[in-house]
């Protein structure tokens, strides 16, 4: 075996590893590591301005790619002010690989500038936190972190190595890294039970999460759905093609927030079949059942730890989701049944006529809000849809403005569709960059609200120093409007009367992202109050592959509707 140090051994055994980019932000600790990379010209070091959006860019590369994304980080704080993006990665499953420098071993007992233990603090957000030390083999520390993050449930993995690790000498063993192979099927007799329990049901339902994207199972849904006649929503599910919502059976995601808004929905199915998604991740689950009394619950996950966490399921299965879906819609193709079939015919004419009323009553409620000034959010967004190319990739991070979007995308050309968790604000335009980095070649637009703009706005130098071709899509209603909503609700809740929401505010003084961007170095910055001026920038922007562009579309905030929604008051002008 070849004989070199550390720190080029590691940029072979990324390299032998399949990896393009290394998303950092440079330190004095991690100076043999940054050295070394001269040496790579086949590794390109994407550079961020502060970690948080360096986390970001890795996590919108990993969720595009669908392979680890490998982070560098300036010791403890670089990691501390990455923190929040790594509980993301680790709360969305996303495989991320970070290294994070220390001073030399010899110096460790000095407590000195920079001294603190980062495995301790790394463990809470990541599957595997490590500290490579002289003695260890370097290269079989760095395969296994490859293979933690890459192996479902997938995750974020940190390693700290100190300076001198990377200066020894060593005897190189560079291979591609083994990772198990987890499409698994499952045990005949479990498939057959869960066909016998769907055939037998009146009114069954699949929820669907992250995992199907993961084991590209997009297609062996809708199959199954279109098979049972019955409703698919998503749960903790963010990744969904264009062809998602023209599809008649998906009837979009529950709430990600309040449980009581998804427990009316959940409690009509007599038979459950949930595939690769936790039940459920809502920031303030519902006190009552989800399901029905009697309810039959099928649950299928690579993570055992999200099967029966919260409910007793009839079968529990530890298999591939897309192996499991594919499994089942063979035997029930097998076993066709007149009587299955009428009622499954007679189920999905219903969910279908359901999808396109529920469609049509948005679509006459949005009509009247054409005329208000500055732009309502649907008229935003029926504008951003209509000027989407074939092809494109959204990366959405508009928060309130989502649902307007969604409900347009059910017309618009086909795309590849990326919304946020939720959990962390900010994976919206650094998550953007990442993707752009996995598909060069496709348009991308990157929406985001105002307030999560701001927690990463330096992302926007990155995609200009790389001369990315992104469209930032900023809509800015001038507050934290998921918050003003939130705190409807808990005055609801409460029983309390409508108290203040100026707290919420980001209008006093007014920020401007067109300046910003234009500060960051980006091809072009738009302010637009209006559809025409909005269709204008956008066509130009699309146009203008050279680089990155960024529109501030003023749209409107306001909250009186769901004042009186959620409330049951009428307060003008909120």
């Amino acid at each position: 075996m070849p004989k070199m140090k550390t720190k080029h051994a590691f940029m072979k055994q990324l390299l032998a590893d399949g990896v393009k980019y290394i998303f950092g932000n440079p330190g004095t600790l991690e100076e043999g590591f940054l050295d070394a990379l001269s040496d790579f010209p086949e590794l390109t070091y994407i550079l961020g301005l502060q970690e948080s959006a360096v986390v970001g860019m890795a996590f919108g590369y990993a969720r595009a790619a669908r392979k680890p994304a490998m982070v560098q980080l300036h010791t403890m704080v670089g990691l501390g002010n990455a923190m929040a993006m790594l509980y993301e990665a680790r709360r969305a499953s996303l495989p991320v690989v970070v290294y994070a420098g220390e001073g030399p071993t010899r110096f460790a007992s000095f407590d000195g500038f920079f001294a603190a233990d980062l495995t301790e603090a790394a463990r809470p957000v990541t599957k595997w936190a490590y500290r490579i030390m002289p003695q260890d083999n370097a290269l079989k520390v760095l395969r296994r972190a490859f293979k933690v993050a890459a192996t479902p449930p997938q995750g974020p993995v940190f390693l700290a190595i100190p300076m001198d690790v990377f200066e020894q000498e060593i005897e190189a063993e560079i291979h591609l890294t083994s990772c198990p192979h987890w499409q698994t099927t499952p045990l005949p007799e479990d498939v057959a039970r869960i066909v016998q329990g769907l055939m037998e049901a009146e009114n069954p339902i699949i929820l669907i999460g992250d995992q199907i994207q993961l084991c590209a199972a997009q297609e062996v849904v809708r199959k199954l759905a279109d098979r049972l006649g019955c409703p698919v929503y998503g749960v903790d599910f963010t990744y969904q093609g264009g062809a998602y919502y023209r599809d008649p059976l998906f009837m979009g995601s529950l709430n990600f927030s309040f449980g009581k808004y998804n427990h009316p929905i959940t409690t009509q199915a007599d038979v459950v079949l949930a595939v690769g998604t936790p039940l459920f991740p809502e920031m303030f689950p519902d006190e009552g059942p989800y399901f029905r009394p009697g309810a039959r619950l099928f649950q299928v996950d690579l993570n055992p730890w999200e099967i029966a966490k919260n409910f007793p399921v009839e079968i529990g299965i530890v298999a591939d989701p897309k192996s499991t879906l594919q499994a089942i819609l063979t035997s029930m193709e097998l076993h066709p049944e007149p009587e299955f079939q009428k009622k499954a015919a007679k189920r999905k004419n219903f969910w279908q006529n359901k999808k396109k009323e529920e469609w049509e009553a948005v679509q006459i409620k949005y009509d009247h809000l054409r005329h208000i000034h500055p732009l309502h959010p649907s008229l935003m967004m029926k504008t951003v849809a209509e000027m989407l190319p074939e092809n494109a990739i959204v990366y959405d991070e508009s928060i309130t403005a989502s649902a307007p979007l969604i409900h347009y995308l059910a017309e618009a050309a086909p795309i590849n569709y990326f919304s946020s968790h939720g959990r962390c604000l900010g994976v919206g335009l650094s998550g953007a960059i990442g993707a752009k980095l996995a598909f060069p070649h496709q348009p991308l637009i990157a929406l985001s609200g105002d307030g999560a703009a701001l927690y990463v706005i330096q992302a926007l130098w990155t995609a200009a120093r790389y001369h990315l071709h992104i469209v930032f899509l900023i809509c800015n209603n001038r507050s934290y409007r998921i918050l003003k909503l939130n705190m409807l609700e808990y005055w609801a809740e409460a029983g309390e009367e409508l108290g203040q929401l100026q707290q919420y505010d980001l209008d006093s003084p007014p920020i401007r992202f067109d300046e910003l961007a234009r500060g960051f170095g980006l091809k072009s910055a738009w302010l637009v109050d209006d559809p025409d001026s909005l269709r204008n920038a956008l066509q130009k922007s699309l146009a203008d592959t050279s680089g990155p562009h960024l529109i501030d579309v003023q749209i409107e905030g306001g909250v009186s509707e769901e004042i009186q929604s959620i409330m049951g008051k009428t307060v003008a002008g909120r």
